[in-house]
């Protein structure tokens, strides 16, 4: 009887440790999964055109959310987080027949107590980093619309936050050229993703 127990014994100590063993692996798997990804700086990669001949580690991405204004059907991420003026976002690349466009994205969570001020600071502190990407006076958040509809919202907070809107803004260089191959468009867009403000600035190429 003794011995049967000392076996029971050694066979719940056995598997206590494999179970161990088999945490710290599936741990360890998780850590190198989630490793911080390196920075690099907005301006080396967002009018970058040939992604497929570069240096950098863009694949094709899966299910990636940017504003509906595109139809776009094949995009590719940038393997890095990507710095605008120390704020970290991400870099889409949108190639296919009806789009070719380069879009950096990042979000703000948004606190549902106070949406209103949450929503109007971070439009315009992108607004600032985007006018002077695109080289003009600094964009007002009255200058934008709300995607397909003609007429200004009363509440544009609201439009964004509870009615899920499209805000945009559009912008085509002037550079006295009447070459329209030389000349850069630009959007900027704002719109909700669960509980996060989504801001890009887009380049169509």
């Amino acid at each position: 009887m003794n011995n049967k127990k000392i076996y029971i014994t050694i066979a719940i100590i056995i598997a206590v440790l494999l179970i161990f063993i088999i945490i710290l692996k599936v741990n360890s798997k998780n850590r190198n999964n989630t490793a911080v990804l390196p920075s690099i700086d907005f301006s080396e990669v967002f009018e970058l055109e040939d992604i497929k001949n570069t240096k950098y580690d863009i694949k094709k991405a899966n299910n990636e959310k940017i504003a509906i204004k595109y139809n776009a059907v094949e995009t590719y991420i940038l393997n890095v987080n990507v710095e605008l003026n120390g704020r970290k976002g991400k870099m889409i690349y949108v190639r296919d027949i009806n789009n070719k466009m380069n879009i950096y994205q990042t979000k703000y969570r948004i606190d549902d107590l106070d949406y209103a001020n949450g929503i109007n600071k971070y439009i315009a502190n992108f607004l600032e980093n985007a006018s002077t990407i695109i080289g003009i006076d600094q964009l007002q958040i009255e200058d934008g619309i709300i995607f397909g509809e003609e007429n200004k919202p009363q509440y544009l907070e609201e439009s964004i936050y509870t009615d899920k809107k499209l805000y945009t803004f559009h912008h085509e260089e002037q550079n006295g050229s009447t070459d329209n191959q030389d000349k850069k468009t630009y959007d900027i867009n704002f719109y909700m993703n669960e509980n996060y403000l989504m801001c890009e600035i887009v380049v169509l190429l």
